[in-house]
């Protein structure tokens, strides 16, 4: 009994005899009480094993322990190397960094770690503070940076591709947790529209998403002034649609019960339970069982000394009934802890003062300075007197310190949070709301003045931001000047880190400084300032203001050269917003004053006698004479080179299809004129384009292989996709096989993205489905790119190229059998309502190319499905359009399928005038094959085999089965499974309907086969169906195949396979079966 009663308070006191100091309570424990089944429900979630991303939501009121609960969830996985785990956290004020919240969570990433290599290359590209994120400092002003890739696109766009990219690259290496704290105080929706995007996509399968939000309603304005609420409430609704997917769980956080509450108590006081549950039971009560206002309240007990630790009795003593009655529970936590900091030395007041303006995380060497030099009371405040403030500070539950690793040094830097935002919160509101905005004032120009050439970006942005809370008292012209100089140079300092929203707030202060005297006091700063934030406005997608201001410089600037960047950025808006005739007026307007007028030069007797005018200088000219054209120096001639080719989209997707070929006249005659320039290898490879359309292939070939060239030596990577697109869609294709064109397509798709050419890259992208599709490559994966580019084309409003991509991918899910009614028809998962898409008056103006497409599929599909009344329909809407419309992917197709088509209708109508029509589609893919289109050679002998049914007699029953035997082989050896497949179709019901139906079925049956091996299990059905064939035939896949963007396996696969060499296994052994059986004399 004496040992039982002394052990317990020796093991407080050797308890108390650990800390700091005896009888001190530790407040800064991060120890979880009451939430184990919320920590297991996260494990769980963290071991998911099932495909595709998932997210949990944390939500509950401030102050529950919502971060303290994640973050202790997390502790088994911030040690596993197996697992990234990125974190993140909102400040309630902003800090000044760009992209702060981005670069805490890759900051956190280990940068010993080599597999992050690649996955972190592309993001330095477009964020160049993230060099040294790790130290939370950017780059020196004096070193030049070049204005972000981005900036010569689409914006802010690009860098949501690239940042979901980046994390995708991480989720292929490893699983990938991303926790982002404090998303109520998220002000930029495009933060929620990534996390979207994230777990919108499929192939993010090792991507798990942790979001904390505060519940409880009211107004979410942050403690500082000049900010409005709309934007957050934006995003919590944004956040709200996130929470409905079907990936996402949301776990309710609520207050503690009293009996959790009690062993908080206990543990904290280091009492046992049952001594604290009448002091527990009054401080639920007051509480209301919220487990940071808790803590709070009990610090408050211990300084007015209600809560008092007893040396006699080695313990902490209380009277609960004196608490009761001489306590009243506070307002809000905020006014509790308010009251906290006032009793605090004034010394650690000022420090926290400081830090609350500078943000959530802040440099305790820069507050220092800070408060030193603090007018009326500021403190000499030494090293030492600092880390006693601070830490103090740390043992109130205050602040908490945060070690850092700089790369340079190899050494540790301390920063320091709060360890709350409601902390940070009352630590700012114990400024008097009156001196808010002179003390901001004040810590800017303190700030400013700590500057100089060495400091960092971030000093200057945190000194603008502070200058900026306090600009209305600035009284002096030259201060107010000077500030709006400062906030224009913040600006590009955040659009070289791609953060444009922000960037776009300094070019809006900058302007209200500057006043309505702007253009007439400060012309050049005004429009520099002017054009930046029309710039921005573009990337950001705020339209209508970016075109105001666009009107304003072209109205008010004093000459041509000022005009310049506004004329492009216009052109560039009104064609992101499909406003294709605006955007070709603009252009045209601009092109003028450069003296070159391109307006009413259409109709085809003008651009045929320039295309022809122009020929001789190639006829003339050697390659090597064309590659050494010298660059020229005429600024006009570039500017109006580069106008004419942001013109192009415009006037394609509008059909002006003479206005389109004139202004690639004029760019190549601008070029051999007057030399060429960094887009000589786009300007080649347009007019290759161009020169196939026309019938001139070997020209086309021999320009765009210059072109290439070109852009390896002299090409600005901004155009590169551009010519490539243009070579490989128009000319490529036509000279080698689709195998070829594959991966070049993917590279071409990439680098658009990289430089922000959204509509050339989205060109590609569905140039590569399309060749994949007519390369014979199974559908499945097909289908699974298509999906894929699709939700990039949503995202980034690419409708026409959208449109023509989901042609393409039903028609691929009709082939599989996933059609919802006849798969003849092009209706069903991929696209809803096709034909009131293409005659609503929306889509009246620049959706004719879909138009086009529209026909081709649906040529194909109804002709698969044999509905000969459709098919016959969709010919005659395909004969409409001309050939020179077509891309040379359909080029090639189309004559195919249209014969086929006339030769079935000849057979049973009985009419001639459709053989005749017939007879016409083989002698185009004749003259095609004489111009060297290799693709086009296994088509055309289906083609003639089929037209040969025609008129076959009982004696050449046996030479017509040869010629599709041949053409079958043909297919095989070349790769093109579904040419197979529709060539033993052919043959036989050929076969049938001369009476032999052992052949008829053989080849039936060999071509379900090769239907199952393209993946068009709808397709081969429809054979069993119809002839009764019931085959069992197994679904030969080639295996599981990946996203073409996800990696190259599928090719590394086929190459083995043979495919690349013109080999399709499969159609291989059925070939060299039925050629074997023809040496017996048997047939085949």
């Amino acid at each position: 009994q004496t040992i039982v009663s002394i052990h317990r308070p020796i093991h407080h006191l050797s308890i108390r005899m650990s800390c700091r100091q005896l009888g001190n309570i530790d407040y800064s424990s991060q120890k979880l009480f009451g939430r184990r089944s919320e920590v297991e429900l996260l494990k769980t979630l963290y071991k998911n094993e099932e495909k595709g991303p998932v997210a949990a939501f944390v939500r509950g009121p401030s102050g529950s322990g919502k971060s303290l609960l994640i973050n202790h969830s997390l502790r088994n996985v911030k040690n596993n190397e197996e697992v990234f785990l990125l974190s993140g956290k909102f400040d309630q004020f902003h800090s000044g960094e760009a992209f702060s919240v981005l670069v805490e969570a890759v900051s956190g990433l280990s940068q010993d770690d080599t597999t992050t290599a690649e996955a972190n290359s592309a993001i330095l590209q477009i964020i160049p503070s993230l060099q040294n994120a790790s130290t939370m400092q950017s780059s020196s002003p004096g070193k030049s940076q070049d204005e972000p890739a981005v900036m010569r696109g689409w914006g802010f766009e690009m860098l949501k591709m690239l940042l979901r990219d980046y994390l995708k690259k991480l989720c292929l290496l490893r699983k990938t947790i991303l926790f982002l704290d404090n998303l109520q105080w998220c002000d930029d929706k495009s933060y929620i529209d990534l996390i979207s995007s994230l777990l919108n996509d499929p192939e993010m399968e090792n991507l798990i998403f942790v979001g904390g939000i505060r519940s409880e309603g009211g107004s979410r304005r942050r403690a500082d002034f000049n900010t409005s609420c709309t934007s957050f409430d934006s995003c919590l609704a944004a956040v709200d649609q996130l929470e409905d997917m079907a990936c996402s769980t949301t776990l309710n956080i609520n207050q503690l019960d009293i009996e959790t509450c009690n062993l908080l108590v206990s543990d904290l006081l280091h009492l046992e339970p049952e001594s604290t549950k009448e002091l527990t039971q009054v401080l639920h009560k007051k509480t209301d069982g919220n487990a940071f206002f808790l803590i709070q309240f009990i610090q408050m007990l211990e300084r007015s000394d209600l809560l008092c630790y007893s040396l006699p009795h080695i313990a902490w003593t209380f009277d609960v009934k004196k608490i009761e009655s001489e306590t009243s529970l506070a307002d809000n936590v905020v006014d509790a802890v308010v009251g906290k900091i006032k009793e605090l030395p004034a010394k650690a007041q000022d420090i926290l003062k400081v830090a609350a303006c500078l943000g959530g995380r802040f440099d305790p060497l820069m507050v220092r300075e800070l408060v030193n030099n603090l007018p009326n009371g500021g403190f000499d405040i030494c090293k030492d007197s600092m880390r006693e403030m601070l830490e103090l500070c740390t043992r109130q539950g205050l602040v908490s310190a945060v070690s850092v690793k700089l790369e340079e040094s190899n050494s540790n830097q301390e920063f320091f949070t709060f360890a709350h935002d409601k902390i940070q919160q009352a630590s700012y509101l114990t400024i008097e709301s009156t001196e808010r905005p002179s003390f901001h004032l004040m810590l800017g120009r303190m700030l400013k003045g700590m500057t100089d050439d060495s400091s960092s970006q971030l000093t200057l942005l945190v000194a603008t931001r502070q200058m900026n809370r306090g600009r209305f008292l600035i009284e002096d012209p030259n201060e107010k000047l000077l500030l709006a100089n400062l906030n224009l140079v913040a600006a590009k300092t955040l659009m070289k880190d791609s953060a444009f929203f922000p960037a776009s707030d300094f070019v809006d202060i900058s302007l209200e400084l500057y006043g309505e005297q702007g253009w007439t006091d400060h012309y050049d700063f005004y429009l520099e300032t002017l054009t930046t934030g029309a710039k921005l406005d573009y990337s950001c997608g705020k339209a209508e203001r970016c075109q105001l201001r666009v009107k304003e410089i072209i109205v008010r600037a004093k000459t041509l050269n000022d005009t310049i960047p506004a004329y492009f950025t216009l052109v560039d808006m009104h064609s992101l917003k499909r406003n294709y005739e605006q955007a070709l007026s603009v252009g045209y307007d601009f092109l003028k004053q450069l003296g070159v007028d391109v307006t009413k030069r259409g109709g085809l007797v003008n651009v045929a006698y320039a295309f022809l005018s122009i020929l001789p200088e190639f006829k003339k000219r050697t390659d090597n004479e064309l590659l050494s054209i010298p660059m020229t120096d005429d600024e006009n001639v570039v500017l109006a080179i580069k106008m004419l080719q942001s013109l192009l989209s415009s006037a394609y997707w509008l059909r002006r299809d003479y206005e389109y070929g004139y202004m690639v006249i004029t760019m190549m005659k601008l070029t051999i004129k007057n030399g060429t320039t960094s887009m000589g290898g786009a300007v080649f490879s347009i007019f290759a384009g161009l020169c196939a359309a026309m019938g001139k292939f070997e020209l086309a070939k021999r320009l765009g292989g210059l072109g290439q060239e070109l852009d390896g030596s002299i090409g600005d990577k901004a155009y590169r996709c551009k010519s490539m697109m243009h070579y490989l869609v128009f000319v490529g294709t036509t000279k080698s096989t689709y195998y070829k064109s594959l991966d070049l397509l993917l590279e071409a798709h990439r680098i658009g993205m990289e430089v922000g050419d959204l509509d050339h890259s989205s060109l590609c992208s569905y140039g590569y489905v399309v060749a994949y599709y007519l390369a014979g490559l199974p559908l499945e994966s097909m289908a699974k790119d298509a999906t894929m580019f699709s939700l990039r084309m949503v995202e980034y409003g690419q409708w026409q190229t959208l449109m023509c991509l989901k042609l393409y991918h039903q028609c691929a899910l009709n082939l599989m059998g996933k059609a919802s009614g006849s798969p003849a028809r092009l209706e069903g998962g991929a696209i809803e309502n096709i034909d009131e898409h293409l005659q609503s008056e929306h889509t009246a103006t620049g959706f004719t190319r879909t138009k086009q497409v529209y026909a081709t599929v649906s040529l194909q599909l109804t002709y698969y499905f044999r509905d000969s009344q459709m098919s016959l329909k969709a010919a005659e809407l395909n004969e409409s359009f001309k050939e020179s419309d077509w891309p040379a992917f359909h080029a090639l197709a189309n004559p195919f399928f249209r014969a086929l088509v006339w030769i079935e209708a000849a057979r049973t109508h009985r009419k001639r005038h459709y053989a005749r029509k017939a007879r016409i589609c083989i002698q185009k893919m004749e003259k095609g094959m004489k111009q060297g289109m290799v693709n086009l050679f296994h088509m055309l002998l289906i083609a003639k085999a089929e037209y040969w049914t025609l008129t076959c007699k009982s004696s050449q029953v046996q030479d017509c089965k040869a010629a599709f035997d041949e053409a079958g082989s043909v297919c095989a050896r070349s790769g093109f499974t579904q040419g197979a497949a529709l060539t033993y179709e052919l043959s036989g019901r050929f076969m049938l309907r001369c009476d032999d139906e052992d052949w008829g079925l053989h080849y039936l049956k060999q071509s379900a086969e090769l239907y199952h091996e393209w993946g068009a299990d709808g397709k081969a059905n429809q054979l069993d169906l119809e002839f009764d064939l019931f085959s069992k035939v197994a679904h030969k896949r080639r295996g599981k195949m990946g996203s073409g963007i996800r990696g190259r396996a599928r090719f590394q696969e086929a190459d083995q396979a043979g495919i690349h060499k013109g080999r399709n296994d499969l159609a291989w052994s059925i070939a060299s079966s039925d050629a074997g059986s023809s040496e017996d004399g048997s047939g085949g």
